[in-house]
Formats: C-alpha cells, sequence, structure tokens
C-alpha cells in the first residue's frame, strides 16, 4: 500500500536547475534533443513522502517538441497526490493542446483522471480510473460519472468493474454508452469456472477517428 511504500523512501533531496549553456545540454544536442529550461526541487522521506516539482520547457527531439512539461508531487499524512502536465501552445509547429494527468496513491490502491483540452479549450478527453486491492486481486473500475472520449459524452453503468484475481483470472462488467447509442462493453461470463479470460468486446458505432483525433502523435486510424 502507499504507507508501506513510504517507509521505503531515502531521507533525500534533489534540486537542478539547468538552462541551455552547459556540458549536459550540449551533450544531449549532439543526439538530437534540446531543451531551454531544466528544474527539478524534488524530496524525499520515509515519513513525510515525495514533495516537489519537476518542469521542462521547450523539450525537442528529433520527431517531437514539447512546449511545457511540468510534474507536481505533493503528500500528506495519509496520501500523494500528483498531477503531470504537457502542453504546446498555439504556435507549436506540429500540435496545440493541453493534457493533464492528476490522481492519488492510496492507502489501498490508487485514482487518476486524464484530460486532454483541444488548440481551442475543448475538452476532447475527461476520463477518471481507480484501482483498489483487494484480498484476492485488484479491482479496477470507471468513476461513475459522465467520461469524455472523443468530444463524446459517455456513461458507465453503474457498479461497473475490471477484476484481476490470483491464478491470473479475469471478470469484468464495463459498459460505456452515450445518448446516440454509441458504446464500449467488456464483459465476462463468471460462470464459466474453466476459463481464465473469458472476456467479450463489443463496439457499437464507435468512431476511431473521432476518438483519436485529440490525442495528440497518434497514427491516423480510421474505422467504426
Amino acid at each position: 500500500d502507499e504507507l508501506a511504500l513510504r517507509r521505503k523512501l531515502p531521507e533525500a533531496r534533489l534540486y537542478l536547475s539547468s538552462g541551455m549553456e552547459n556540458p549536459l545540454a550540449r551533450l544531449l544536442s549532439r543526439f538530437g534533443y534540446e531543451f531551454s529550461n531544466v528544474y527539478a526541487n524534488i524530496s524525499s522521506s520515509p515519513v513525510r513522502g515525495l514533495d516537489g516539482i519537476v518542469q521542462i520547457d521547450t523539450l525537442k527531439t528529433p520527431s517531437v517538441q514539447l512546449d511545457e512539461i511540468r510534474f507536481d508531487v505533493s503528500s500528506d499524512i495519509d496520501n500523494t497526490s500528483y498531477e503531470l502536465k504537457v502542453a504546446n501552445g498555439k504556435d507549436n509547429p506540429q500540435y496545440s493542446f493541453t493534457a493533464r494527468l492528476a490522481g492519488e496513491m492510496l492507502a489501498n490502491g490508487s485514482s487518476a483522471t486524464l484530460t486532454i483540452d483541444d488548440k481551442d479549450g475543448r475538452r476532447g478527453i475527461d476520463i477518471g480510473l481507480s484501482a483498489l486491492m483487494e484480498a484476492d486481486g485488484i479491482r479496477m473500475k470507471i468513476a461513475e460519472r459522465e467520461q469524455i472520449l472523443g468530444y463524446r459524452a459517455f456513461r458507465p453503468n453503474e457498479g461497473n468493474y475490471v477484476f484481476f484475481g490470483k491464478g491470473m483470472r479475469v471478470a469484468a462488467d464495463l459498459k460505456l454508452q452515450a445518448d446516440d447509442g454509441t458504446g464500449v462493453q467488456i464483459y465476462t461470463n463468471d460462470d464459466n469456472l474453466e476459463a481464465l479470460q473469458d472476456i467479450t468486446l463489443s463496439l457499437h458505432k464507435l468512431d476511431l477517428a473521432g476518438l483519436l483525433s485529440v490525442v495528440p502523435y497518434t497514427p491516423d486510424i480510421t474505422g467504426v
């Protein structure tokens, strides 16, 4: 659990501030990697947990340019929360977007929410997940609120889950459905005790191009 992991942390602090004019930056540029600024200030403690920030501005690789990467982490007495932000401004030559992954490490699991906004600020992705440890496995579920996939609103079924049990057995009852009937369903036949992974995936009117259009740097894929 989160507190058990915390107790294994060392007592340490990392501080780094770097611009473009230094040996490390010049070495990375020889391999096609450049950045305008890197800043990190992270503290670690088996009692207080993790706290701090890492920020990279204008990271360029041979195929990707990211204007801002920022990671924040903080801990209280019980939980550790984090947020990863990746953003490109409107002048970026590739994609303009803002993506955030925010979550918590809990006593018996973790939760996370992923959002992606396009260049106009429209929300194309907003999905929340949790994974909780149980006595005989791990239970994952989608938050029982409106989810957004490819700009389209979906509602998950109440009590949805995908359960990964001991002995590699999988059980699932998960449905996402939009008002126009577009949907995704994952379910298992739990009466079949001989099969470990008796899983059925059903897609109905799902527009893959629309779903992936908001996700930067994904290949062009079409299909319904």
